[in-house]
């Protein structure tokens, strides 16, 4: 629903608003301390700035240095030496194989893995030079299944999918050659089958026709008419769905509708005569008067004061 407010509900409105605003101006904040040192607000935004202190261990906060907790002395060094080591690290790295020790357990097989080392000993000792080709081949496809999981299993199920199109292309006592052999072979077999006299039906270029034996023939004739000038005709239907063409439309016709018989004028409406409104609401209209725009600032600058361009001369 809508309603004309006055200026003076206007009014309202707007110290009800100015209330409100000074409630949160009330509580809003004025600035922005870092260790006690205040930041400077450029265009309602603080911007806080932070980077590497002058001292370890710090961090600079606006030019401020702020001391970061649990950093050790080690933490600042760019090479840490095995004096900064404690004692007990620096006695199970001295237990570790050296690369001296590490040089003569792999001898001439340099790069190469202990267990890569140990396979090959492994295999020079208990296969003959002469099957190492043939093993190694096998090797390679039991190497490559374990790596492959997914493949392989797919390969399987592929090999068994073939089978089944092989199995169903025909038994011992039809074997084809090939698989277009095996489809022809069919096709022939089940052409066999159909009777040489056999009626040919195909679609017909004629609307409600068809070709039989490629010969034209009738199978639906739409019911002829008589032609029907053009005008403003009543229509309907008949029992089987046909459009059933009806006499002209006449005045009682369209007033049975609702559509007055005879032209409706209208005139305008005034405080004393009813028209396109009644006479009360024509009244309550012109009696209304819109606030000028000075009238509705100089209310709003009573309220919130005026602004630096109105004060400005």
């Amino acid at each position: 629903m809508s309603k004309h407010t006055t200026l003076d509900q206007l009014k309202m409105l707007a110290q009800r608003t100015k209330g409100e605003i000074d409630k949160v101006d009330s509580k809003a904040l004025v600035g922005v301390k870092v260790n006690g040192a205040a930041l400077s607000i450029v265009e309602k935004m603080v911007d806080i700035l932070i980077a590497t202190g002058t001292a370890n261990g710090t961090l600079a906060v606006n030019g401020r240095d702020v001391t970061v907790k649990g950093l050790a002395a080690l933490a600042y060094k760019a090479q840490v030496s095995e004096a900064d080591l404690d004692t007990a690290l620096r006695a199970v790295l001295n237990g570790k194989a050296s690369a001296t020790d590490l040089a003569t357990l792999v001898g001439s097989d340099t790069g190469k893995s202990a267990r890569t080392i140990a396979n090959e000993e492994l295999a020079k000792q208990l296969i003959p030079e002469g099957a190492q080709e043939s093993l190694d081949t096998l090797t390679e496809i039991a190497q490559w299944i374990q790596d492959h999981p997914d493949d392989a299993a797919a390969m399987n199920t592929a090999l068994g999918k073939l089978q089944a199109i092989v199995d169903g292309i025909g038994g011992e006592e039809d074997d084809y050659a090939t698989v277009m052999a095996a489809i022809e072979g069919k096709i022939a077999a089940a052409m066999a089958g159909i009777v040489q006299d056999a009626t040919k039906v195909e679609k017909s270029e004629i609307n409600g026709n068809i070709k039989i034996n490629g010969r034209e023939t009738v199978v639906y004739t739409h019911p002829a008419g008589s032609a029907v000038e053009a005008g403003f005709k009543k229509v309907g239907s008949d029992a089987n769905g046909h459009v059933v063409l009806g006499g002209n439309v006449t005045k009682e016709d369209i007033t049975k509708l609702g559509i007055p018989g005879q032209d409706t004028t209208y005139e305008k409406a005034t405080a004393e005569k009813d028209g396109l409104m009644s006479k009360e609401d024509k009244a309550k209209l012109d009696g209304m008067a819109v606030a000028e725009d000075a009238e509705v600032q100089s209310m709003l600058d009573e309220v919130f004061g005026a602004t630096k361009e109105e004060e400005e001369p």
